[in-house]
Formats: C-alpha cells, structure tokens, sequence
C-alpha cells in the first residue's frame, strides 16, 4: 500500500506522518471534531476512502474551528530545533510568557529584529509578521 505524507495540525503546531489511506479513515473514524483536506479542498472521510490519490496530493488533517475569540488574535510563531522547526499557534500573551520562561535559551526575533522582552511586551504584532523563538546561538553553537 502507498504511503502519503499526511500534515496534522493541533494546537501546538503540527506533525508530518506518513500514513496509508486506510491508515488516515481508520484514525479519523468516529471522529467529529477533524477537518480533512486532499489539495486544499475539503472532502468527507467516505470520499476520502474511495479516492484515487496521487502520491504528492497534500492531504491535511486540521482540528475544527468553532468561532474564536474576538479579543485575541492567533500569531504564527516558528520555534527552531535540531530537528527543523515547528510553527506554533499561540496569542501575544502565550509568546510573551513562553519567552519570559526561555529567556535564558531563547531569543525572540520579530521581522528579522532581535527584540528583548520588554520590546516584545510593547510591540504591536499582527498575524503577517514574521516571529521566531530562536534558540541560543554562542560561538555557533546552539544552547538547547
């Protein structure tokens, strides 16, 4: 059986499976509060089972959204690793406190600018900036 590069998103960022198609049916079978999506084109599990897939179709497991809060707005934060990186969902208060709690590993990065954490705390972001918690680099070596 074929194998597909499956993204699965959650609220800490997402994950890269390789799954069979079975695979995917069977994980999301008696679940209702997953999205599927086969080349950004959202489809049921049935139709999904009965598919013919092309081995680069891009196919995505996303977690129901219901609503949101209007008060807080969702940024996309890049957190660096050995392993490459994860894109993370978190609001301003979520970052400022994963900085505060990492200032001593990790340097926050708006736009290409450094920033402390009291810059960080005064910066307005909006959702199009580019954020990274980058690790701590001394002497090019990363401080983990």
């Amino acid at each position: 059986m074929n194998k597909f590069t499956v993204h699965i998103a959650d609220k800490t960022g997402h994950a890269v499976a390789q799954m069979t198609q079975q695979e995917v049916v069977e994980r999301l079978s008696g679940a209702t509060n997953t999205w599927l999506y086969v080349n950004d084109t959202s489809v049921s599990v049935d139709d999904f089972a009965s598919m013919e897939l092309e081995q680069d179709s891009l196919i995505r497991l996303v977690p129901q959204i219901v609503g949101g809060s209007e008060n807080e707005q969702t940024l996309k934060v890049k957190i660096p690793s050995l392993a490459g990186h994860a894109t993370v969902l978190m609001s301003k208060q979520e970052l400022v406190e994963k900085a505060t709690q990492e200032s001593s590993k990790s340097w926050p990065f708006v736009n290409g600018q450094m920033l402390s954490l009291q810059q960080l705390v005064e910066k307005d972001l909006t959702e199009d900036d580019d954020i990274i918690l980058n690790p701590q680099m001394v002497g090019g070596i990363l401080n983990y």
